[in-house]
């Protein structure tokens, strides 16, 4: 419905004009009434009417002067001039001033009638034309945003550019699709921000351009169209957003960033919005080596909690260092391949996710915490596999046989003791109250076992004996083993292959 403003000092005749016809059927309603020339004057400008019916001689101003203030302030809308008498003189005046009628008191029905269906034409055409040249306007624009934010200034028109010259922007893009509802919500919500926020369509995404707004309010009404958004049942629903820039020519610098953004969200999926100073971006503390040993140890010590806490420490490690989707993958494929692979020296590989599977699943993840939450059932599976008769074990015994098999890695007891949650001096006391032994002296008995099995042997030279059970340091290796067998290890060698030779 279209608004309609009567503007008569007569209350007699503003009364006959609500009255005369039935406005609604002709697509119209009265907003209000002027009482005088100021008084109508204001309330042109408070109302915004397509229609006014003015009377031409009020007190405060007369209709021709109200007309001609109006189009001076640019206020657009209709005007059929009221008058008790003819007047060439003033029909002249009215007509400069582009008035649709003039019409003379009293008013026939049928000629406002024809003069209402004559405004409606016009106003229907000039919303038509207005309407393709606001399309046309906002397709012009959009394809010079779309430019900018592609780098390609040369290609933008210059008037343009001079206007933007000392704006600032920031960027932001949706990164997943939305359904239609909230697409029209979204579309008519952005639209009464237009002057501020620009809407580009490029990728098959919407980006946002923001224009001169601070970035608390940026992210404040990023936070507004996803709570609307996920009202409209879009779960997923995420925005990626840039930093400020400073001139249409640095647009392509955040936007650029959106696209880092786009690469690395991959381990932020938790995340409804993310920026780029949210990233960041530096080396990670945690060794993913380290993480990784530690996961052996935690499913052959059957440390549920301890595993889960260790793959948090992956997805940690991952979003500080922001590597790319694809890296990630593959990391985290030899990451579980290392594990696997370092549990089937002493386990049957039969309890183990084939490589292929394994292959498939991890690239069918979509973001980093559903791939954790994948290869995290798959080490609970394996942990419980390898463990499922020794749940009446103790932590000694379960130390025990940890070292017969794992002897040598660089073990020690304080290491062994933070993986139970223990006090080490508190382990090392428990330890020697069930086996007579010191933990240390346990473990060096159990490596000059392995080393006299090897040296037996003769099929290695002693210094790779001396690796190969846990001594780095051939001197000490030399110590040790004359400490425990009374003789050094090229003499015990060098015996058991004389015996060796004497039986055959």
């Amino acid at each position: 419905m279209r608004k309609v403003l009567i503007i008569d000092d007569e209350p007699i005749v503003r009364e006959g004009l609500r009255n005369i016809i039935s406005w609604s059927d002709y697509g119209y309603y009265i907003c209000g009434v002027g009482n005088d020339g100021r008084d109508g004057l204001n309330k042109i400008r408070l109302l915004k009417p397509e229609l006014v019916l003015i009377d031409i001689r009020m007190p405060g101003f007369t209709g021709i002067e109200i007309i001609q203030q109006i189009r001076e302030e640019g206020i657009h809308c209709k005007f059929i001039i009221l008058s008790g008498y003819s007047s060439f003189t003033y029909a002249k005046e009215s007509m400069k001033l582009g008035i649709v009628s003039y019409l003379l008191k009293p008013i026939d029905e049928e000629e406002l009638i024809s003069t209402i269906e004559k405004v409606t034409e016009e106003l229907t055409q000039e919303e038509k034309i207005n309407s393709q040249l606001t399309l046309f306007k906002r397709i012009n624009e959009e394809q010079s945003l779309k430019k900018l934010i592609e780098g390609r200034h040369h290609e933008v028109d210059a008037s343009l550019l001079e206007v933007w010259q000392d704006d600032c922007f920031q960027v932001t893009s949706l990164l997943n699709p939305i359904n239609q509802t909230g697409y029209r919500w979204l579309m008519t919500e952005l639209d009464t921000h237009e002057e501020t926020i620009k809407t580009i369509r490029k990728d098959e995404r919407v980006h946002l351009l923001f224009i001169n707004k601070a970035e608390i309010e940026v992210k404040t009404f990023i936070k507004h169209l996803i709570k609307n958004l996920v009202n409209y049942g879009n779960k997923d629903c995420t925005f990626l957003l840039g930093s400020p820039v400073k001139g249409s020519e640095h647009i392509s610098d955040s936007y650029q960033q959106i696209i880092q953004l786009k690469d690395v969200y991959f381990c932020h999926s938790n995340k409804s919005f993310l920026t780029y100073d949210m990233l960041e971006q530096n080396e990670s503390n945690d060794s993913l080596q380290e993480i990784e040993s530690n996961i052996c140890r935690f499913i052959e010590f059957n440390d549920l909690e301890k595993i889960e806490q260790a793959l948090s420490q992956i997805e940690t490690y991952y979003q500080r260092v922001c590597y790319s989707r694809d890296r990630v993958k593959a990391e985290v494929l030899d990451c579980t391949l290392s594990i696997f692979q370092y549990l089937q020296k002493h386990h049957s590989s039969s309890i183990f996710t084939s490589k292929e599977v394994l292959v498939d699943q991890i690239l069918e993840h979509q973001n980093l915490q559903d791939l954790l939450k994948y290869i995290h059932k798959e080490l609970v599976s394996v942990c419980q596999k390898i463990n499922k008769n020794t749940s009446n074990r103790d932590t000694v015994q379960i130390i025990q046989d940890y070292v017969d098999q794992y002897y040598y890695e660089d073990l020690n007891l304080k290491l062994l003791a933070d993986l139970f949650s223990y006090n080490s001096s508190y382990l090392g006391k428990k330890f020697k109250k069930q086996t007579g032994e010191y933990f240390h002296t346990y473990l060096d008995q159990v490596r000059i076992e392995k080393a006299k099995v090897a040296l037996s042997k003769g099929e290695d030279k002693v210094y790779q004996i001396s690796e190969h059970v846990g001594y780095c340091n051939i001197d000490y290796f030399h110590k040790k083993f004359k400490k425990y067998v009374g003789i050094s290890p090229k003499e015990y060698q060098k015996i058991c292959l004389e015996k060796d030779r004497k039986v055959k």
